[in-house]
């Protein structure tokens, strides 16, 4: 339904999921490696160097858009992380290809379905961080940035919570 992905491994030792022209993510193939979050969600990434700087300590994250879960590895064991993946085949191949999920140093939940109606289900404030990345292609999807949408997203969040769009597109 939602087309074709790809899982290839590069000369460079390192494993991507494509899907059309989007990247979901890429991961070290070295079992050393494996836990070292690459691409957007590297450590010296913007969100990577929020999650390990200690002046912002997360006790719950919420991500829309799992990709292949690389920022699973920035969770604590008492900081779960709950992914909110519209395309069922997207966590099947991510577990199945790719360890993030798996390796990660804490709770780590995956809720299949449209995020927006998911995300009603939650109560108020029950996140520190938002992560929206269900970004793709060569259009921002105006139904997932509105200002009815982002004030949805405002009353997940605790007091001190924040919301982060990734927003890499053509």
């Amino acid at each position: 339904y939602y087309g074709i992905y790809e899982v290839y491994d590069l000369p460079a030792g390192i494993r991507a999921m494509v899907h059309g022209t989007t990247l979901h993510g890429v991961q070290f193939n070295d079992p050393q490696k494996k836990m070292i979050p690459l691409g957007y969600y590297s450590p010296i990434s913007a969100i990577g160097t929020l999650l390990i700087n200690n002046s912002f300590n997360p006790s719950r994250i919420a991500v829309v858009g799992q990709g292949t879960g690389a920022l699973a590895m920035y969770v604590k064991p008492t900081c779960p992380i709950d992914f909110y993946e519209l395309d069922p085949d997207v966590d099947a191949l991510s577990r199945k290809y790719f360890s993030y999920l798996n390796l990660a140093p804490g709770p780590v939940n995956t809720i299949i379905g449209d995020a927006r109606v998911s995300l009603e289900k939650v109560p108020d404030q029950s996140y520190d961080l938002l992560i929206i990345d269900a970004f793709g292609g060569d259009a921002i999807p105006t139904h997932l940035v509105n200002k009815d949408v982002v004030q949805k997203y405002q009353k997940l969040l605790k007091d001190r919570g924040a919301i982060v769009f990734h927003i890499t597109n053509r």
